[in-house]
């Protein structure tokens, strides 16, 4: 059945529900589930105040690392990029944004880490990089 063009307006303007606190485990049901990691408490955090055009629930936060910490995760993200760049990561772990963007300097890199690789709202059997102890 095909939708009149009011139906795919009144579609188009409905919002989604907030997503579930429930997830679907991603091991077969066979093997055990991994223990999670305890939960870090971190710093207190004091939002900025924003201009009061901002949106509801829009928090910006200053200063959340210091300089040292800073220039300690760009330097890290790098070679992380350069070891992709190379080849040197799991094979579906790198994607380079289209030639063409990149011609008019768009375009963004990403290195994929965790269990799975999901690319536009599916999950694909492919082999990506874990979880880096420097991102727990």
């Amino acid at each position: 059945t095909s939708l009149v063009p009011e139906q795919r307006r009144r579609l188009r303007a409905m919002t989604l529900p907030p997503p579930s606190t429930t997830t679907t485990p991603l091991l077969p049901s066979s093997s055990p589930a991994p223990t999670p990691a305890p939960p870090r408490s971190p710093p207190p955090l004091v939002p900025s105040p924003l201009p009061a055009a901002s949106p509801a629930g829009l928090s910006l936060f200053l200063a959340l690392l210091d300089a040292h910490d800073q220039s300690m995760l760009v330097s890290w993200a790098e070679s992380v990029l350069d070891r992709a760049r190379r080849g040197k990561l799991a094979p579906k772990a790198y994607t380079a944004p289209p030639e063409a963007w990149q011609e008019r300097g768009k375009g963004r890199e990403a290195v994929h880490f965790g269990l799975a690789l999901v690319k536009c709202n599916k999950v694909l059997n492919a082999r990506v990089e874990p979880i880096p102890p420097e991102l727990e």
